[in-house]
């Protein structure tokens, strides 16, 4: 299976086409943990961008996906405050790329460790799988096919210090999934064949 990584200091996008009438993808080797949709779609991932951003403690500069199942695998940390930090929690928001204010759906991970520590005014980076697209796609399904431009942003939603202290983030943008439908998929669309390429 080809991978496709990228990492830059703000953000990284990794956008999918999918091509539903191409040969079926068994030569591509797509197992079914990450079977991604039929249908006309991109997606981006992106560290968090929004009017908070200049206020986080701990910033996340950079995330670096893979092509398999559209996952988040490596994320890069700052830490801004002026203590040391002994972990954190990553929050993922999916929204659409016109509306970036609705979130689609959203997640976190566990408390992430920083093996070494992780002391003030310095960058850290943790490989971790964050959100799979694959996993979380299917809400967003209509007759099996996915269309629009969607985009996944990650923030670090908590921090806790080698103090026993630790700070939550307030998330205020809405978050609306009522109005979609959850559809069940078949066999006839798995293991779709896929491209993927920057933008």
């Amino acid at each position: 299976m080809n991978k496709l990584k990228q990492s830059s200091p703000l953000w990284t996008v990794l956008a999918f086409v999918l091509f539903g009438s191409l040969m079926a993808s068994n030569s591509l080797g797509q197992s079914t943990k990450y079977q991604l949709p039929k249908g006309g779609w991109t997606l981006g991932t992106h560290a968090y961008m929004g009017p908070d951003q200049d206020s986080l403690p701990v910033f996340v500069y950079s995330v670096t996906s893979q092509l398999e199942g559209a996952t988040i695998t490596e994320v890069g940390f700052e830490n801004r405050s002026s203590k040391s930090v002994a972990a954190v929690k990553l929050g993922w928001y999916l929204t659409t790329e016109l509306d970036r204010d609705v979130i689609l759906q959203q997640g976190q991970t566990p408390l992430l460790g920083f093996r070494g520590g992780f002391v003030a005014d310095t960058r850290r980076v943790l490989k971790f799988p964050v959100v799979s697209f694959a996993a979380i796609h299917r809400p967003l399904l209509r007759r099996g096919l996915l269309k629009g431009n969607y985009r996944i942003e990650v923030v670090a939603d908590e921090v806790r210090y080698d103090d026993g202290s630790s700070w939550t983030r307030t998330e205020k943008r809405q978050t609306s999934i009522a109005s979609l439908k959850f559809a069940k998929t078949t066999n006839r669309h798995a293991h779709t064949p896929y491209t993927g390429r920057l933008r």
